[in-house]
Formats: C-alpha cells, sequence, structure tokens
C-alpha cells in the first residue's frame, strides 16, 4: 500500500485513514532528499506512534549531512550521494557569513533567512 504524511503547521501528521492502513504494518519510509533530517526524523517517529513498524528508510538524494540514527531507522539507503556542506547561519560558522556574502533569495529557503 501508499500513505502520505501532510505539512501541518511545524510537524506532519497521517489523514485517519492512513494511520489505519500502517498500523501493525511495516513501513519503508521514502522521501526525495535527506539534507538535516528534520523531515524524516519527525515523520519516521509519527508513523511509529501510529503503530508502524518503521524498517527503513530510502531518499533519491543523500546530501551526507545524517545518519541512520539521525533519521530515527536502523539503516537507510539513497539513489544518489551529494556531500554538500550545511552551516550554522551567523558569523564565526559560515564561510560565507564571515565573507559577508548575500544571501541569495532566488534557491530554496533563503528568503525565510536572515544574512548576520
Amino acid at each position: 500500500g501508499f500513505a502520505y504524511a501532510e505539512k501541518d503547521g511545524a510537524s506532519f501528521k497521517l489523514r485517519d485513514t492512513f494511520k489505519r492502513k500502517v498500523r501493525g504494518k511495516c513501513v519503508l519510509f521514502v522521501d526525495d532528499v535527506l539534507n538535516m533530517a528534520a523531515t524524516s526524523a519527525p515523520t519516521v517517529r509519527m508513523l511509529r506512534e501510529c503503530g508502524a513498524d518503521v524498517i527503513g528508510a530510502y531518499f533519491i538524494v543523500d546530501r551526507g549531512n545524517v545518519g541512520a540514527a539521525e533519521i530515527g531507522v536502523a539503516d537507510y539507503a539513497s539513489m544518489f550521494s551529494v556531500k554538500l556542506p550545511m552551516w550554522k547561519a551567523g558569523k564565526g560558522s559560515c564561510p560565507q557569513c564571515n565573507a559577508g556574502t548575500p544571501l541569495s533569495l532566488e534557491y530554496g529557503h533563503a528568503g525565510k533567512s536572515k544574512n548576520e
């Protein structure tokens, strides 16, 4: 079967019909990009709270910033691995911030951030 999580504020939820569908089932969590597990980890927790046995995770792209423990699974796999370093915003951590390079607002979630 197939079920999907929907964004609910800062977290994710399953519709009641999907909750019944995953309860007591072995589930493979699938997502497009693994970055910092900000989406995958809470969704895996939510699936377990719904009674699913999450057996692993699969991603199209693994950006190489976290591992299985951060996702909350025993093992995971991906089609592609691309090592793209990440830094916390702010002086002292981010090389671009240290250099005074302004953020590009064209891509990703940069429009929600502030350049310090």
